[in-house]
Parts: C-alpha cells; sequence; structure tokens
C-alpha cells in the first residue's frame, strides 16, 4: 500500500515501512514526522509497506529510497544503507511469559535456562543473538507476533522476546489483555536510526538536522 502522490510533485521519496500506520500507531508516528520533514526538504513522502526482511531487500538495492528505523549498526548487514545520524526512537526489546517467576536481564541471563523461547522471524537482533545462548531444541522462530502470544497464553512456549512497541499494543487488545501475560525482563535497549539509501547520501545530514529542528 502506498499514500498517493500529488500529480504535481516534483520530488518524492518513498520509504519501506514493516507495518502499515494505518494498524499500528508506532508507524503512524514515522508517517507523520517523515511527511513533514520531508516537505521541509522539499520532497513529497511517501511509503510502501512490506515484510520485514522485503524491506531490506528492497531499500539495500535502492528500489525504495530508505526505511524509518534500523539499529545503529544495520549498515554492516546491509553496505548499500547510509544512517542518519539523528536517533528515531528508542528501542526496548522485552522478555514476557506468563510465568512472572522468570526474571532476565540482558542477553546472557538467558545462558544455562531450560526456557522454551520464541522470537519474531524477521527479528535481526533476536535471529543474531539467540541462537548463541539457546539450545536449538528450545528456540523457535514464529512469523507473527500474535501467533507467538496465542502459543504464550495456551502456555506452548515460555518466554517471548521482541520489541516493547510492537507488543504492547496487542497485550492491551481484547484478546489478550486478560491472558496474564506480562513482562519479565529487559533484554537490550537503544536508539534506532533512520536509514537511506547510499545514491541519498548527500541528504543524510539535511534529514538528521530536520529531525532535530522536529523533536
Amino acid at each position: 500500500m502506498a499514500m498517493a502522490l500529488p500529480a504535481a510533485a516534483l520530488d518524492s521519496f518513498t520509504m519501506a515501512f514493516g507495518h502499515d500506520p494505518a494498524q499500528q500507531p508506532q508507524y503512524r508516528f514515522y508517517e507523520l514526522i517523515y511527511t513533514e520533514a520531508f516537505k521541509r526538504l522539499g520532497f513529497t513522502f511517501a511509503y510502501k509497506v512490506y515484510p520485514s526482511k522485503r524491506c531490506s531487500a528492497l531499500a539495500n538495492a535502492g528500489a525504495v529510497d530508505g526505511e524509518p528505523q534500523r539499529i545503529a549498526d544495520y549498515a554492516k548487514t546491509y553496505p548499500n544503507m547510509v544512517r542518519v545520524d539523528e536517533a528515531i526512537f528508542t528501542n526496548r526489546v522485552i522478555a514476557f511469559s506468563t510465568n512472572t517467576s522468570i526474571h532476565l536481564d540482558g542477553w546472557d541471563s538467558f545462558r544455562g535456562t531450560n526456557y522454551r523461547v520464541d522470537y519474531r522471524i524477521g527479528s535481526r537482533v533476536a535471529e543474531e543473538e539467540l541462537p548463541k545462548r539457546v539450545a536449538p531444541k528450545l528456540l523457535s522462530g514464529v512469523p507473527a507476533v500474535e501467533q507467538i502470544l496465542k502459543k504464550l497464553k495456551t502456555r506452548h512456549t515460555d518466554v517471548f522476546v521482541d520489541a516493547e512497541w510492537l507488543v504492547l499494543p496487542l497485550l492491551n487488545s481484547p484478546e489478550f489483555k486478560d491472558s496474564g501475560i506480562a513482562q519479565v525482563g529487559i533484554i537490550a535497549s537503544d536508539f534506532s536510526y533512520p536509514f537511506l539509501h547510499k545514491k541519498h547520501a548527500e541528504l543524510a545530514p539535511r534529514l538528521a538536522e530536520v529531525l532535530r529542528q522536529l523533536k
């Protein structure tokens, strides 16, 4: 899905969004702030929604112009991407469980445990960090947050690790509000940054300055 562009627009900038702003408040925030930021830079802003890994592939290939937020060292994996050096968001990775006797603090707190741990496929940091610390037989990647929350709710897994902003809105929904799922630890906390394809490298410092002004 993409926002319609005015016929008179001479310049446009398109980002790959991993979530639909109409359904995800965090991406509604991105839609609003980037629309204003690029307007100040003389561009019409648009977005297209794809699965997370598809966003990475398209952005790195230059098929879209950038992505709204990724971790600071994202370009190590996708070398065609240039970081905008103004953080757009503070991202917290949280452990969730129905077993409130579980207490986790950081990735290394998984070492030596026997917890069945689920993560969302496409969460690059979870895909990298959990296999270093959790036995393969205890670790599962699942496509959607809702599926993992249902596994937690029915006690088919013990711990779910994902970004706080993705999970909390669902925990407040009628389906999961009284499920007993709670936060049982902060696993990581870091800044997320906008990334642009390298063909727009000269735009990165200008966008950083506009974002600072908007803040």
